[in-house]
């Protein structure tokens, strides 16, 4: 199973399915074994098989890449649930096509779509990296630690020195993980929260149906010699226009 209820908690225990609990909880409602909401399940497995890769921690020992484990009052409000959970896999939501997805923290590339000059209809809007005050160089939080008798523990910092060197000074952000139990997969998703921030540009455009191959979450490669762009980047928002037949893309580094 993946929960059982007990005085109106609904409990985890190391659920490695851990794109899969994401199904039963919908905004608005709790909805504990069903899932009234089309699905886009290629996207679910592909989260799946991500959240279920091992990886070795410092120690030597063999853990799931992303797991949930914790428990929830039945009287939470869903969508912070469902926030807390998508963070536990450093994840989010994802709509296309009239169906819900989930993506992991994890790489989806390489690039199956080049999109070209000719393809954008546009004026391309850069937003550059972010400003040296809302750059961080430093993670920090708390997991549940199993070995503190299941209480919120603190876990080790992530730090990057170089970062730190270059900003003249810390600049932090906190990571709470109610859901994790592993100190190690704690520090993974506040190393991913922290490269995360320190990305480069933010590209938005609109394309031709040629936007139509292209999934919010997936990787492109975008050529533009005009700007001498010729790099990856990944899909983050996808706006179709029914009336015009055009796509708005939104791109990350």
């Amino acid at each position: 199973t993946i929960g059982e209820v007990v005085q109106g908690v609904l409990t985890w225990r190391n659920s490695a399915m851990t794109a899969y609990t994401n199904i039963n909880i919908k905004r608005g409602n709790v909805t504990i074994y069903t899932a009234q909401e089309p699905r886009n399940w290629e996207a679910f497995k592909a989260a799946a098989t991500i959240c279920d890769e091992i990886v070795t921690d410092p120690k030597g020992k063999l853990e799931k890449r992303y797991t949930i484990n914790g428990c929830i009052d039945l009287n939470e409000r869903p969508a912070s649930t469902i926030d807390d959970m998508l963070a536990a896999m450093a994840g989010e939501l994802t709509w296309f096509g009239g169906l819900i997805g989930v993506q992991a923290g994890a790489y989806y590339g390489p690039a199956t779509v080049t999109i070209n000059s000719g393809d954008i209809i546009s004026n391309i809007d850069i937003t550059p990296e972010s400003s040296s005050r809302e750059r961080l160089n430093t993670v920090q939080g708390t997991f549940i630690d199993p070995e503190q008798m299941w209480v919120e523990t603190d876990y080790p910092a992530v730090q990057v020195a170089e970062w730190l060197e270059e900003d003249g000074q810390e600049q932090s952000q906190d990571l709470k993980l109610r859901f994790v139990s592993s100190y190690y997969q704690a520090q993974r998703l506040a190393n991913v929260l922290l490269r995360r921030n320190r990305l480069g540009q933010t590209l938005s455009f609109t394309m031709n149906l040629k936007g139509y191959a292209v999934m919010p979450g997936s990787y492109v490669r975008l050529k533009v010699p005009e700007i001498e762009m010729d790099r990856e980047f990944r899909v983050v928002e996808w706006e179709h226009d029914p009336i015009g037949g055009t796509v708005k893309l939104t791109v990350r580094e």
